[in-house]
């Protein structure tokens, strides 16, 4: 059987026409893969956008203790009370664990903070909260890390953490958000 007569004898005209329309669509855009990952792109710049704020207001703080103008221990109250009533999209919030995976600050429950969640997992067995971190000690300072968490309505959605490293007080700022029109991630 030659090439050309095997390719020739499994493809109907309807598959061959069903793949032009895949073709065509994705060309347009219309391809679900094509909007995922634009849609994952423009939450990512979001979100570093958001987490960078995060990390000005922290900066400036610890340059103003480094002044003299207030002590390191306000800086560092003074930089939670400024971030914790700050939502964006509604209902996101800034999130601050420390190096050791220690809730610094978590607007959402604060019965959270103070207590250890490194060991915490996404719905799919990930320890995400360990990838932030280590994401944040990354020569870059900072990353995003995607994984897999349950909405209120109980289905599972991917969600994306844009991290900030704050070296000089071992804090990792974080801004997170569930990426738009991905469908939910089926439960296995």
């Amino acid at each position: 059987m030659s090439l050309n007569g095997g390719i020739h004898s499994h493809l109907t005209k309807g598959s061959v026409v069903g793949l032009l329309v895949i073709g065509i669509l994705a060309i347009a855009g219309f391809s679900p893969a094509l909007w995922s990952l634009h849609d994952r792109e423009e939450r990512h710049a979001e979100l570093s956008v958001v987490a960078d704020a995060a990390f000005g207001i922290v900066k400036e703080l610890r340059r103003r203790s480094g002044n003299g103008d207030i002590t390191e221990e306000e800086a560092k109250s003074e930089a939670l009370e400024t971030l914790r009533p700050i939502r964006y999209r509604d209902s996101n919030f800034y999130l601050v664990i420390d190096h050791y995976g220690q809730v610094i600050l978590h607007p959402a429950k604060p019965s959270f903070e103070g207590k250890n969640v490194i060991g915490l997992k996404d719905v799919e067995g990930g320890y995400f909260i360990k990838k932030l971190i280590a994401t944040a000690q990354e020569p870059e300072g900072r990353g995003c890390v995607i994984y897999v968490w349950k909405k209120p309505d109980r289905k599972s959605y991917r969600r994306m953490s844009c991290v900030r490293n704050f070296a000089p007080w071992k804090w990792a700022i974080i801004a997170s958000g569930f990426v738009d029109g991905e469908d939910p991630v089926p439960e296995k």
